[in-house]
């Protein structure tokens, strides 16, 4: 009698690669898959479909935050390989050494190199002629495991990050195939990594030998126009989500972000960054070697523009110059990545759920003009009104802030056509801390406000504390995660859609906030010692006057501060 025993595994990961080497293992293997866990919805439906037990985590990243749901999982059935396919979550050691054989990772680099994230984009910023991938043992250390199997591709003339990525990950299946026939035959030979001669690189610690290569995706004039292409397209990941970052050009301190760019043989005697050439699709600018055109320009927030409005809005011309990125932004910058590299899925599913408001307003006074202009108006309140609001705050324990904001909130949702909507939230903090970089990221958060009923103020003013609490602890967004994430870019809502309605608070009289046009209505509120200002600000884009819908907030908040 046989005592065979038919061996298993399980899978954790994220993607095509993922689903492709859990196929492979389905119908080519005599091994069972006894679980997957992903964040991915397209794996988990794969499992799904082939009757496999499987766990849908909400992060793919933090471990954390699934940690009892994991744990759990992993230790229900024994299996003798555990397969890490596109994983970004760091495992506990306990985990890597549950299999009775071997933890074993993908990585898209030739190991010891380029260890770390986005490893096709530092290969083709750093000119390689040659992208790896590899399959090595999981350990403690991120990896630094021994190799298994190692496949070499060359890297073609104009590479993307996301052809490359492609490419990687359909070499990388090739060698799974092998790897896993050698694994079924006992047949693996293991080879140390001489971690001596690695690199690592990230978002926030890419290991290039010149910085200004990467420069957080600034195009650097005074580089060779080489490397100014090499960075155009090592963050081009085409449909795929990009949470590295875009290219960028500055135009009298307003950003752009570059999807192409194209080299010339020719070579100016200008100035590096001089506009050489323009015409009704592109222009061409002088870099420290051959001239660049560019062309497909976006703004910040992905919306495409024309070079006509570019040439319009800045009076671009022959011989106009681009800006060069200040230090201190560059050092702001890497200061707020530290802080938020790994919230960005938060703020594009809050957004992804984003649903349109229309305001009932007054005597038709909504409608949407020909020419977009910004209109401000203060709404005044009297001494006597401002200290009832400061008295009726301090005796019911309500913020000065929240409770404004809270009795605008609850204004709108009155004057709106749905239960619940979303209002950009700002205060000192934000306002402070972004200082100068605040037309790259957003001084403002998206706070969902919902009319679930409430018994009262004093809940409704809980509730709305509550989401504020949450939205600050995910701290900011970058304006280009409309841009670089599918799930916004391909939406129906552009980023001008979702940035409707907007809440400012202010009791720093060293900063002051500079008005965003890009809500279609904004409440700004300074409280400066113990002066407190209210100003209006709105699009002709959507209000044609807003006179009546002030003053009926006035009376609105005004019975609520004689209220309470």
């Amino acid at each position: 009698m046989s005592d065979y025993k038919k061996k298993s595994c399980m899978i954790i990961g994220l993607g095509s690669l993922c689903i492709s080497c859990s196929e492979h293992i389905l119908n080519n293997s005599d091994l069972d898959i006894v679980g997957i866990i992903s964040a991915d919805e397209s794996v988990i439906k794969w499992a799904k479909s082939n009757n496999i037990r499987c766990l849908l985590v909400n992060n793919k990243v933090k471990y954390t935050l699934s940690k009892e749901e994991i744990d759990k999982f992993v230790k229900e059935y024994e299996f003798d390989y555990f397969f890490s396919i596109i994983n970004a979550m760091f495992l506990p050691e306990w985990i890597i050494k549950l299999p009775k054989k071997y933890a074993i990772n993908f990585h898209d680099s030739a190991l010891p190199k380029y260890a770390g994230i986005d490893t096709t984009s530092w290969v083709i910023m750093n000119r390689e002629k040659e992208h790896g991938v590899t399959w090595h043992i999981m350990s403690s250390e991120i990896d630094q495991g021994d190799i298994i199997k190692q496949n070499h591709i060359q890297v073609r003339k104009n590479e993307t990050a996301y052809t490359l990525n492609k490419r990687g990950f359909a070499a990388g299946f090739e060698g799974f195939k092998e790897l896993l026939e050698e694994l079924l035959l006992d047949k693996v030979v293991l080879k140390k990594q001489i971690i001596e001669e690695g690199s690592y690189y990230s978002r926030s610690k890419p290991y290039l030998k010149d910085m200004s290569i990467w420069n957080i995706g600034f195009i650097c004039w005074q580089n060779c126009a080489e490397d100014i292409d090499a960075l155009v397209r090592a963050l081009s990941f085409g449909p795929d989500r990009n949470a590295l970052g875009t290219p960028k050009i500055i135009i009298e301190d307003c950003f752009y972000i570059v999807e192409q760019v194209k080299i010339y043989n020719s070579k100016s005697n200008l100035e590096q960054g001089t506009v050489v050439e323009i015409n009704k699709n592109s222009f061409k600018v002088a870099t420290n070697t051959n001239e660049i055109e560019i062309k497909d320009i976006f703004e910040i927030d992905g919306t495409k523009i024309s070079i006509e409005e570019l040439k319009k809005r800045h009076n671009l011309k022959v011989n106009s110059k681009l800006g060069k990125v200040n230090e201190n932004i560059i050092s702001k910058m890497k200061d707020i990545d530290s802080k938020i590299i790994w919230k960005e899925n938060y703020w594009v599913n809050k957004l992804a759920n984003y649903e349109l408001v229309y305001l009932s307003i007054e005597n038709g006074k909504l409608g949407k003009a020909k020419e977009n202009k910004l209109i401000t108006k203060k709404m005044i309140l009297s001494k006597e009104l401002q200290k009832a609001l400061v008295n009726t705050c301090e005796s019911n324990d309500f913020d000065l802030c929240k409770f404004i904001f809270t009795c605008f909130a609850s204004f709108l949702l009155s004057k709106c056509d749905k239960e619940s909507m979303y209002i950009w939230y700002s205060d000192s903090d934000s306002i402070k801390y972004l200082e100068g970089v605040e037309t790259l990221y957003s001084n403002y958060v998206p706070c969902k406000i919902e009319n679930l009923n409430t018994d009262g103020f004093r809940e409704f003013y809980n509730n709305v504390d509550e989401e504020i609490g949450e939205v600050k602890k995910e701290k900011y967004l970058m304006w280009d995660i409309f841009y670089r994430y599918p799930q916004l870019r391909d939406s129906k809502l552009t980023c001008k859609d979702m940035t409707q309605f907007a809440y400012s608070f202010n009791s720093n009289e060293n900063t002051k906030l500079k008005l965003v046009p890009k809500f279609d209505l904004s409440f700004n509120v300074d409280h400066i010692n113990t002066e407190i200002l209210f100003n209006f600000a709105y699009s002709t884009r959507y209000y044609n006057d807003l006179e009546e819908f002030i003053n009926n907030f006035q009376s609105f908040l005004t019975n609520y501060i004689l209220d309470k």
